[in-house]
């Protein structure tokens, strides 16, 4: 939580600039710099979001007040907080205050619980917050969660549509990355048995002297790939003097097999996972269904600095 050690830093009664309150709650949470560098898809760094979004509500509880831009200062009811601090300054505290009830009638986000069981892998930075998210936190759960789901139906989508249908998939995904040019015609699966140990092949020039060759295995989740397979299709690249592969499969790959891609350095390996997040952020089987506009306030236009 970060409204207790912003009081505290307001103890003093002084005036202070937002930007430097930022970089000393920085420094006392120790943060690295790769959770200071950390940001919220609307472009915001996560941790100065939460700093100002904590001042807007003790803002809003009265405790703290602002009389120039990009600066607070602690009010008189923070004073008697201070004197006496909680444990702990989170919404329920806040909720006391009438101003503060009265700014948040609405209620946030109806299973809190949910959206906590969402988040993956959260950091320590997000720790701080995790008693009282600000709105980008809970939306960003919820995104998370929702890309998950997605993820999973479309991995499911994928095994059953068989693998004649899945050689397809792949050379898609390959010619929306931009292999291939964007060409039309670009790719090809071969929708056979196999050509020499491949399962398509994109063209990265007009000409096709430039080729990257396709290994495609619509496998179930429990069958993952080995080395075996890899060694066969790095003959089969051999064979046909190719530079470039892509092995790619519905399910996974083992440690020996991964470490013998990385051995060759010629074979991109491309798991189950990494193949529905590549569909969904390039859009192959699944399409955009809404956009949300997340507007971020630019607090260097008003801090004036």
């Amino acid at each position: 939580m970060l409204q207790l050690p912003l009081m505290m830093a307001l103890k003093d009664g002084s005036i202070k600039r937002v930007r430097d309150l930022i970089e000393r709650l920085a420094a006392e949470f120790k943060l690295t710099n790769h959770e200071r560098a950390e940001r919220f898809p609307s472009g915001e760094t996560k941790f100065e979001k939460r700093v100002w979004f904590a001042l807007l509500n003790l803002k809003n509880a009265g405790l703290a007040e602002s009389n120039a831009r990009g600066t607070v200062q602690i009010a008189a009811a923070g004073v008697d907080v201070v004197s006496n601090p909680p444990q702990i300054i989170d919404r329920a505290f806040l909720m006391r205050f009438d101003s503060y009830r009265a700014k948040n009638v609405v209620s946030r986000v109806p299973a809190e619980r949910g959206i906590e069981n969402a988040r993956l892998n959260p950091t320590p930075l997000v720790e701080l917050v995790d008693s009282d998210p600000t709105p980008d936190d809970q939306m960003e759960a919820a995104y998370r969660a929702h890309r998950k789901i997605m993820e999973g139906q479309l991995l499911e989508q994928v095994r059953v549509a068989g693998h004649r249908f899945f050689e397809k998939v792949v050379v898609d995904v390959l010619v929306a990355m931009g292999y291939g040019g964007g060409r039309l015609n670009a790719g090809v699966a071969f929708q056979t048995t196999g050509d020499g140990g491949v399962d398509g092949v994109i063209n990265e020039d007009a000409l096709g002297l430039d080729r990257v060759y396709i290994q495609a295995k619509c496998n179930a989740e429990n069958n993952s790939v080995g080395r075996p397979p890899l060694q066969g299709f790095v003959g089969a690249l051999h064979t046909k003097r190719a530079t470039k592969g892509v092995f790619v499969t519905t399910s996974s790959f083992t440690s020996h097999a991964r470490e013998y891609a990385e051995d060759h350095g010629n074979i991109a390996l491309i798991d189950g996972a990494k193949l529905v997040a590549l569909m969904l952020d390039f859009n192959v089987g699944a399409s955009p269904a809404g956009i949300y506009q997340l507007k971020k306030i630019d607090h260097d236009y008003f801090d004036g600095s």
